[in-house]
């Protein structure tokens, strides 16, 4: 057998609708390894964190959650509008000092319209 044989595992269903796993170990790299072994276990997932990362006793992970996708992509999106209201507000500060159109676009990533229109 293989090295590569040995590290795969491949889940299927019996005639029955039972479901089976064949295979002698699953990869630990695969999304659905990690999250059969660490979704239901967050004390798993604290413990390989605090041993693998370089923490003192006080900075230790003592508490986790997981976050749903959708949970993720809305914190991402806030997270955007938050940068670029900051954006916005940088460059207004910008031009109410005097600066020039291309230098504020150049430094806040804005196009000269949307500076203009502030």
């Amino acid at each position: 057998m293989t090295k590569d044989k040995k590290a795969s595992a491949v889940a299927g269903t019996t005639e029955k609708g039972e479901k089976t796993m064949t295979g002698k170990y699953l990869n630990p790299k695969a999304d659905l390894t990690f999250k059969l072994v660490f979704g239901e276990h967050p004390d798993l997932v604290m413990s390989l964190l605090n041993a693998l990362l370089p923490l003192s006793d006080d900075e230790q992970i003592q508490s986790m959650e997981y976050l749903t996708p959708a949970t993720i992509y809305r914190l991402c999106r806030s997270y955007k509008k938050g940068r670029e209201a900051e954006r916005h507000d940088t460059a207004r500060k910008m031009k109410e000092r005097g600066l020039g159109i291309s230098l504020i676009a150049e430094i806040t990533g804005l196009s000269e319209a949307e500076i203009e229109g502030l």
